[in-house]
């Protein structure tokens, strides 16, 4: 299995990793992307009870939205704070749960003994949609429109490994395709190491993705891949190039198994 990064303790490190990586891809002066990672901090919500002990259950999401961006202090921000945090607590009383009428978010943020039990994660901690960032001006206003392009494509074609034919263009018309990828990259990487704090603290706990995006960002994050071993016989094959062209996160899976194999 491919290597896992693993995580700081301190879940405010953990998340904080994110927002000055997203600066890096997109800014090259260090004044510029303080500046830029600061704009993203104001919109980064942490996991909502991943970091207690016995935890049967965590439900992971998508990424957060504009209720849970809006506390102006960051320790105040959770997951499903808003109408789907209260869509899914109507539906767990519905199975007779006796929980306070308050969106399950807030329950479990607060730590309110009904929801103990029960973590909640985004696949990013950061936004992917554009609504929740409307109200946050950055003065590098060209690199943050790059950086809201390359987001709400990975939103919308979640399954994707490796971004080819990205056709979206910066503003001095280069294409934004390794900025894409590395955010892709970033965004796997960071939730790949709070997947792994969270089972290291929890080694019994069942989570359970929520929506397309959210599985396909938990397949990306948690199982290797590599393609079929199998090169392509003839033309009319539906056989791919096998191992003779993988890309870089195939290449470490790879290194993974010989490494296994060789018991180093």
């Amino acid at each position: 299995m491919a290597a896992l990064v693993t995580p700081t303790t301190r879940t405010d490190e953990v998340f904080a990793m994110l927002h000055e990586r997203v600066g890096e891809i997109f800014l090259e002066e260090d004044e510029a992307r303080a500046a830029f990672s600061d704009c993203l901090k104001r919109l980064l919500v942490p996991d909502g009870g991943t970091m207690r002990k016995a935890l049967e259950v965590v439900l992971l999401l998508e990424s957060p939205h504009t209720a849970e961006v809006r506390p102006p202090n960051i320790r105040d921000r959770h997951p499903l704070a808003g109408d789907a945090g209260a869509e899914v607590r109507d539906q767990l009383a519905a199975c007779k749960l006796a929980l306070p009428k308050q969106p399950i978010g807030q329950l479990v943020h607060r730590g309110d003994k009904t929801v103990l039990r029960l973590g909640l994660m985004n696949v990013s901690q950061l936004p992917f949609q554009r609504k929740p960032y409307a109200d946050v001006r950055c003065t590098s206003a060209n690199s943050w429109r790059d950086y809201l392009k390359c987001m709400n494509h990975i939103r919308k074609n979640p399954n994707v490994r490796s971004y080819q034919g990205f056709k979206n263009s910066n503003s001095t018309g280069r294409r934004l395709e390794s900025e894409l990828n590395q955010l892709n990259d970033a965004i796997t990487t960071d939730l790949r190491g709070r997947l792994k704090n969270l089972q290291e603290n929890n080694p019994c706990v069942q989570i359970v993705p929520c929506g397309e995006a959210a599985a396909a960002f938990y397949t990306k994050a948690m199982v290797s891949y590599l393609p079929h071993p199998a090169r392509r016989a003839n033309k009319n094959a539906r056989i791919g190039k096998g191992w003779q062209t993988l890309n870089r996160e195939e290449k470490m899976c790879l290194k993974d198994i010989a490494g296994c194999l060789d018991g180093t």
